[in-house]
């Protein structure tokens, strides 16, 4: 099973494939790459997904409820932060195709709803070319927020039977109550 920062990585990646399908029409060869992965730089214009953080958000709900296998659910709320940078000559394309799909195309709403992401927020794309040997290279960063929810499962300990040994004994040291009581095996849980 994946942690969740692994997941996160991966779920931000499929839905900014889907803002960005016109441009990259196979999701396996798309450039949209991870930060510090020390891997080649691409060729063409390329998405960089760099995660600047993973938030609890308030505290986790339990469900009182156990299931027939004696396990309980409980869930747990994020704030992820993600900067996009977009490199290259079709930078600028990228970035404002990407932020205008992000907050209002409903299929890639949907695409980061499929990956447990909850659009947030956004902040203003800023353009910072860099210089490189003999040229400029445009780069466009964006800064956005999603909601991310984590469903958890847990075992619970349980107990098969109980036998109560009740000995009641008076002020004098007289035994007044002395039996045994076991709840039966088969006693259906609800």
């Amino acid at each position: 099973m994946a942690g969740i920062y692994s997941s996160v990585r991966t779920a931000v990646r499929r839905g900014v494939w889907k803002a960005l399908e016109e441009y990259f029409p196979d999701e396996s060869l798309a450039p949209i790459i991870y930060s510090h992965t020390n891997g080649t730089e691409p060729s063409e214009s390329y998405v960089v997904i760099n995660l600047l953080g993973v938030y609890p958000q308030g505290r986790a709900q339990i469900s009182t409820l156990t299931t027939t296998d004696f396990k309980y659910n409980y869930s747990s709320n994020y704030e992820v932060e993600y900067r996009l940078v977009f490199v290259g000559s079709d930078g600028g394309d990228l970035a404002h195709t990407f932020a205008n799909k992000v907050a209002g195309s409903p299929s890639v709403k949907d695409a980061f709803r499929a990956n447990k992401l909850g659009y947030m927020r956004k902040g203003a794309i800023a353009r910072s070319p860099v210089k490189r040997e003999t040229q400029w290279v445009d780069y466009h960063s964006l800064d956005i927020t999603f909601s991310y929810q984590v469903m958890s499962q847990e075992e619970i300990d349980y107990f098969d039977s109980v036998i109560i040994n009740g000995i009641v004994v008076n002020e004098g040291d007289v035994e007044v109550y002395n039996e045994t009581f076991a709840i039966p095996e088969d006693t259906p849980i609800p």
